[in-house]
């Protein structure tokens, strides 16, 4: 912001070449900053509310999705660099996750938040979506103030990408383990 307003600028590990500069795109005051793991795109969230993709070979900015309540964070790339995961905020008490199939330029509500759905992040494979939700109402009588809390209020989720990916916490059990869970059959009684 050297000049007045944010802009994009891209550096070169080598010292000696020129900085490229990001002139005339019209991005607001940067928030965040999120580059692509396989693609030349860079996310980026503003104080307007607005998730941004640049696309660095060609210079063109594009909105891909725009909050009415608050500043979209958590945002994260997928492995194959086609979506973002990111926090929405869809009212003043609840955030939801979003995914933005950047190929398509779609977005999708993807959780039905109690309160709020945050932190998104992709495994490295792509098959599960990560994230640290509020949604537990188990109160709990504080020992020094006589209050109550919600100390265990938030925990960590994950929603499954692919209709035949499951889920990582049940165990899978071979073919002999299955027959050892079948209940036998009664014969002769």
């Amino acid at each position: 912001d050297h000049k007045g307003e944010d802009c994009l600028e891209l550096h070169d590990v080598d010292p000696l070449k020129k900085i490229k500069h990001f002139k005339g795109l019209d991005l607001g005051r940067i928030v965040s900053v999120h580059p692509s793991p396989c693609t030349d795109e860079v996310a980026l969230t503003n104080h307007r509310c607005q998730l941004l993709v640049v696309d660095l070979k060609t210079k063109k900015l594009k909105e891909v999705d725009h909050s009415e309540f608050w500043e979209i964070s958590g945002v994260s790339w997928s492995p194959d660099g086609k979506w973002l995961a990111y926090d929405y905020r869809q009212s003043r008490h609840t955030t939801c996750l979003k995914l933005a199939d950047l190929t398509k330029n779609k977005t999708h509500k993807i959780t039905k938040p109690v309160l709020g759905d945050f932190y998104p992040s992709f495994d490295p494979d792509g098959k599960y979506l990560y994230f640290v939700s509020k949604r537990i109402y188990k109160p709990v009588y504080d020992n020094m103030q006589f209050e109550l809390g919600f100390p265990k209020g938030m925990r960590p989720y994950l929603i499954t990408l692919q209709k035949d990916a499951s889920s990582p916490f049940v165990p899978i059990l071979s073919e002999d383990e299955n027959q050892d869970k079948k209940p036998k059959s009664k014969k002769g009684k």
